[in-house]
């Protein structure tokens, strides 16, 4: 909230604001001690408390007090007052050059002039070894004397080519975001002065500060940007490709002065000026040398003839097809499409564990993002796409599946079991409903919201302002279908686009529209991962390793024509069910697509400690399920074929670390467990059209039919019953017993409104642990259990989240994978347990290691020794700053 007039802050008196910007809020304030008026600078509202902005704050004073020149601001000091961290600055009197140049550009001589006084600042700085890096009118004043001030070294770095201790680099590496009153940290400007390095995200030196000084003189010139842009898109489309219009340059603008600016503004920083003294002692020789008005073409004025023609054989050659980056051009920047690399800051890594993790605002200006900071904890960044600063949002730690609202004001998201609402102009998040492990959601425009609150679950809906919960839609098992999830409005806000997973089969997954009042669907897309209406008129999907769009008929929901190929520069992982893709109304796309992952089978003793691997490393996408048989002497566990999707269902001999392969049918074999006495293996899977649990013989073949629908999760320690989780017709999630002896059919041992999952019993047979969300979040529970009488009342194992429970050899021990809520990775617990006849007393958690798994929801993703002294995991490690996200703008061009 602004400082109101009369605020004391120590000795100082605010008296006005001045303005405010990425780093701050600045003020006109009185020194009472001095008698004396004062500019001071404070953090923004809801940073206080960020420890790496406050680094970067005391940063910036740092370089200010390094810089002892007449053309940087001066710095009076640092002072912490009433709580907040200050910069207590020479307070200029005066207009920035973004105020006078609303009145037109500056005569010659003055323009010179201010140019060359804000070079003189750039050489002193650099030769102190600090970049500005966010040299813009803005961040110069101009006195009444005529004497230009830079301001602003909030995001320089120093000394060249080295990071302060304890600041990230990414934050010195970029632009500022400048901030009006109705949302901190956000406004359009700074894209127009970026250099091309770092609008690609690239690091930026000094050269960096040699093309905004040449921006900057250009505009002071001809009252214009030099490349300007009537939106994000535009302006970065117009730095990457075009060059400044020469022909608006005066004509009597000394021919120096015409190969200077072309100099600075030389696309390959490897062909740009260097040295800002050297700027300013040529703009300084152009003015005292008498030279003719310049007369030559503006390609030939600022561009050397090579070049000239070298851009001429880039424009035959796009007119030719030969080069796809840029699409068709006819001299707009609208009319080409441009890739930019997802590159988040470096002291972030991204988190595509947080399905959805990156998605664009509806009016294309600002992306939001989930990443880890190197303290592990997870939370929404918001990245404005004019700069390459990214900002946390407060409130998201541990966030998921985040997505807008349709006015761009504010965001949801799951958090802690729950879904959340952020207004993005300021305050806390809003707790709207249960959403224990969300798989999407969507918001319309009349304010509802409908989002899938579990994996593998129904469709809810909500309102945006909170109230009660209802049922939208529920699979139906019949059909195989196992889950709902990724919804989204179609634009009449009435339809519903939709996946549909299912049971068996490969790819197992499909795409439906319904109406949100009704029951009436249709299917229109088979065996994509990913799909998405876009405007006008387009249905996105990918499929078999790439991506397509098709007309589509929203209001007649009819597709025509035939799919047309997207080349989004990398391609689509047909095996990642999490590929995502974002749209906003005037053609910025962001395609989320499956990065590497290295997963090894890997032994852990209690401490975390690595002892090794059982078994090859292998490249797959699903978690694997590892489960030892009763004697510890093999694993059986899923195998996923990258490249076919096809998952089988192998064993290693733990001794030996041999592989056998028990299924190679064209289905999705999945979820293996050992029945007891190890000849047999139980399974998830679909055959001849019907799909459920079928038990293999261990050496293979020897396939029977057990039970339709559902997931094996554990057997009674005497091998009479198999216990299976399986969705009910009106309840969600609940656990089955199925006889293996003597017959009988499945029935249900546990059925509650909530989603009860992942049940193991005890090794004496009598407790059965499993995973619920009936707290609004998973917990671990363990109850009385008995085949003949079923089960007693619960009692809560894990506090503060769990999923995924195993028990140790002699039960005395429960071991479960913590909520990962804003840890690195859940973490596996150990929680003692004392039996006193009908009685069961859990001790306190105690965190073991971190897990490096990928849980998928349904079965524990690890398994443990008798003695509970080793762990065998299914550890999933990839390049942290791989994101597979591409941003392409005027996406639609790459269908002409």
């Amino acid at each position: 909230m602004p400082l109101p007039a009369g605020t004391r802050l120590g000795p100082y008196e605010v008296v006005a604001p001045l303005g405010a910007g990425g780093m701050g809020e600045v003020y006109r304030a009185r020194d009472t001690r001095l008698g004396r008026d004062v500019a001071i600078k404070v953090l923004p509202q809801g940073f206080e408390a960020d420890p790496d902005r406050i680094v970067r704050f005391e940063r910036e004073a740092k370089l200010l007090a390094s810089l002892n020149h007449p053309n940087v601001a001066v710095l009076y000091g640092v002072e912490h007052l009433d709580g907040m961290l200050c910069l207590v600055l020479e307070l200029i009197e005066g207009e920035s050059l973004a105020q006078r140049l609303q009145r037109g550009p500056l005569p010659m001589d003055e323009a010179f002039d201010v140019a060359a006084q804000v070079a003189a600042a750039l050489e002193a700085a650099h030769e102190a070894g600090v970049v500005h890096r966010d040299l813009k009118p803005g961040n110069v004043m101009l006195r009444p004397d005529g004497v230009a001030k830079v301001l602003d070294f909030g995001l320089a770095r120093g000394p060249l080519g080295a990071t302060t201790p304890g600041v990230p680099p990414s934050l010195s590496q970029s632009p500022t975001m400048t901030s009006p009153a109705t949302m901190p940290g956000m406004i359009l400007g700074t894209a127009a002065y970026m250099s091309p390095e770092q609008a690609k995200g690239r690091v930026a030196d000094r050269r960096a500060d040699l093309w905004a000084w040449g921006c900057l003189l250009y505009e002071l010139l001809t009252g214009r940007r030099a490349f300007p842009g009537e939106d994000v898109s535009e302006t970065l489309a117009s730095i990457l490709k075009s060059e400044p219009d020469w022909a608006a340059l005066p004509r009597d603008t000394p021919l120096r002065v015409r190969e200077l600016l072309a100099r600075c503004l030389r696309k390959d920083v490897r062909e740009r000026l260097r040295d800002a003294g050297d700027a300013r002692v040529l703009l300084t020789e152009a003015r005292t040398h008498v030279e003719a008005p310049a007369t030559s073409t503006p390609a030939r004025a600022g561009v050397p003839w090579l070049v000239a023609l070298g851009l001429l054989g880039l424009g035959i050659a796009a007119t030719l097809g030969i080069l796809q980056l840029w699409g068709p051009h006819d001299g707009s920047a609208r009319a080409g499409i441009l890739r930019l690399p997802f590159l988040p800051p470096d002291s972030v890594s991204v988190d595509d564990r947080a399905s959805n993790f990156a998605v664009i605002s509806p009016d294309g200006r600002n992306l939001l993002f989930a990443g880890r900071t190197p303290h592990g904890v997870r939370q929404l960044w918001l990245r404005p796409l004019d700069s390459m600063v990214a900002q946390p949002l407060a409130g998201t730690d541990g966030a998921n599946e985040p997505f807008w609202s349709p006015d761009g004001r504010s965001i949801a998201f799951a958090a802690d079991g729950k879904l959340k609402r952020l207004d993005l102009s300021g305050g806390q998040p809003k707790v709207l409903a249960d959403a224990a492990r969300m798989c999407g959601g969507t918001w319309s425009r009349s304010g509802v919201i409908v989002f899938s609150p579990d994996f593998s679950s129904v469709l809810d809906r909500v309102s945006a302002d909170g109230g009660p919960t209802t049922l939208v839609a529920r699979p139906d098992s019949t059909r195989g279908e196992t889950g709902y999830r990724s919804p989204s409005f179609l634009p009449d806000g009435r339809h519903l686009l939709y996946r549909v997973d299912n049971t068996g089969g490969y790819p197992n997954y499909d795409w439906f529209v319904r109406r949100l009042d009704g029951n009436d669907t249709k299917r229109l897309i088979q065996g994509s991962p990913a799909a998405l209406y876009a405007p006008p008129g387009w249905l996105l999907f990918a499929r078999g390793g790439s991506m397509f769009a098709q007309r589509f008929d929203a209001a007649a929901l009819r597709l025509s024509g035939e799919p047309l190929p997207i080349q989004i520069g990398a391609p689509i992982d047909q095996n990642f069910t999490n590929a995502r893709f974002s749209t906003s109304q005037n053609g910025v796309l962001v395609a989320q697509i499956e990065p590497a992952y290295s997963f090894q089978l890997t032994w852990y003793d209690r401490a975390g400690k690595r002892l090794g691997l059982l078994g090859p490393e292998m490249q797959v996408h699903l978690a694997q399920s590892p489960s030892l048989s009763a004697d510890r002497s093999h694993v059986v566990f899923q195998r996923q074929d990258p490249q076919t999707g096809i998952g089988d269902i192998w064993t290693i001999d733990v001794a030996r670390g041999t592989l056998n392969r028990l299924t190679s049918d064209p289905t999705l074999d999945q979820l293996p467990l050992w029945a007891v006495d190890g000849r047999s293996v139980f399974e998830n899977t679909r055959r001849n059209g019907v799909a459920g649990i079928y038990r293999i013989s261990a050496n293979g073949g020897d396939e029977r039919f057990m039970a339709k629908g559902g997931w094996p999760t554990a057997t009674t320690p005497d091998g009479r019953f198999l216990i299976f989780m399986k969705r009910g017709e009106k309840t969600r999630q609940d656990i089955w017993l199925l006889p293996l002896t003597g017959g009988g059919p499945a029935r249900v041992v546990l059925a509650t409104e909530f989603n009860d999952s992942q049940p193991q019993i005890s090794p004496d047979g009598h407790w059965l642990a499993y995973a619920s969300d009936e707290t609004g979040s998973y917990e671990v529970y363990a109850r009385p259990f008995s085949p003949e009488t079923g089960v007693g009342d619960p009692v809560r194992i894990s506090t503060g989240g769990g999923f995924a429970p195993r028990w140790r050899g002699d039960g005395r021990e429960l071991f479960y994978v913590s909520a990962p809520i804003s840890a690195a990775d859940g973490r596996l617990m150990a929680t003692s347990i004392k039996v006193d006849g009908a009685r069961l007393e859990p001790g306190t958690p105690i965190p073991l290691f971190a897990t490096h798994m990928m849980p998928d929801g349904f079965t524990p993703e690890f398994d443990v020794s008798a003695d509970g002294q080793r762990f065998l995991v299914g550890t999933a490690t990839r390049d942290p700053h791989a994101t597979g996200v591409n941003l392409l703008l005027n996406w639609t061009e790459l269908l002409r």
